[in-house]
């Protein structure tokens, strides 16, 4: 599902939300993950994830999603996990969605 806001007067689009992971159960989300481009391949990401990981499967939810840049999904499934979706917002970039699953 996509929703774009349109401004009024000039019929632009000013906002957009997709939501690539219905149907998943009670879950939780990994926002953004960035890192200065010069530092990358350093580790720095791959340990914002994780961390970013363990903190939200101590909650015990069913799974931990995120969405990603395509460019990008060999390294989060290299952490585990595996795609759900991909979907391209209003402005043409393509998304996809993954989910990683807790122990238990």
């Amino acid at each position: 599902m996509n929703v774009l806001v349109l401004d009024g007067n000039e019929n632009q689009a000013v906002a957009a939300i997709r939501a690539l992971h219905t149907g998943l159960p009670r879950h939780a989300n990994i926002g953004p993950v960035a890192v200065e481009p010069t530092l990358q391949g350093n580790g720095i990401g791959a340990g914002l994830v994780e961390a970013a990981y363990a903190h939200a499967a101590a909650d015990a939810p069913a799974t931990v999603s995120l969405d990603c840049d395509p460019r990008l999904q060999g390294f989060y499934e290299a952490r585990g996990f595996n795609v759900v979706a991909r979907a391209t917002d209003p402005w043409g970039f393509d998304i996809v969605g993954l989910r990683r699953d807790p122990p238990g």
